[in-house]
């Protein structure tokens, strides 16, 4: 513990679990995220950094297809400057949003399908951030709702 007068050891019984790294591995996330990408790549995965996805495509069954990634060279007003160029599409057989519990697209997504009526937003939220998994009774049933392009519905 560092306080005014100098540093001291806390007892074990009085550190938290969550402070205790004995035995793990500390990495530097961007070397994890590079080398991730390099394995995503060899296996036929385009990857966009520096695009933000803006706005989503829909097919005319009302699937989602792709996403639309953000203009670039816009000025502070809005308008289009001389290095601008609009968003591309980006298309997919199956398209997945990964943006977190407070996503724009998410809230696109949410709003468009209805979803929040089948589930319990906090659960739902909480489930989205703690590792990944979902709790089948409050999200699945609302999520399998959305239209997919890659399957029948």
């Amino acid at each position: 513990m560092l306080g005014p007068a100098g540093s001291f050891r806390l007892p074990n019984f009085l550190m938290p679990p969550l402070m205790n790294n004995h035995g793990n591995y500390i990495v530097s996330l961007g070397n994890v995220c590079r080398w991730l990408a390099a394995k995503a790549e060899a296996l036929g995965v385009e990857i966009y950094p520096g695009f933000a996805a803006a706005s989503l495509v829909y097919n005319e069954a009302g699937a989602v297809t792709g996403v639309i990634t953000g203009d670039m060279g816009v000025e502070k007003d809005g308008t289009h400057g001389p290095a601008y160029a609009p968003g591309m599409a980006l298309m997919g057989k199956y398209v997945l949003i990964g943006e977190g519990a407070r996503g724009s697209l998410a809230k696109q997504l949410i709003a468009k399908y209805k979803l929040s009526e089948a589930a319990n937003p906090a659960n739902t939220a909480s489930a989205s951030r703690s590792s990944g998994r979902s709790s089948r009774r409050t999200t699945n049933q609302a999520w399998s709702s959305i239209p997919s392009a890659g399957r029948s519905t």
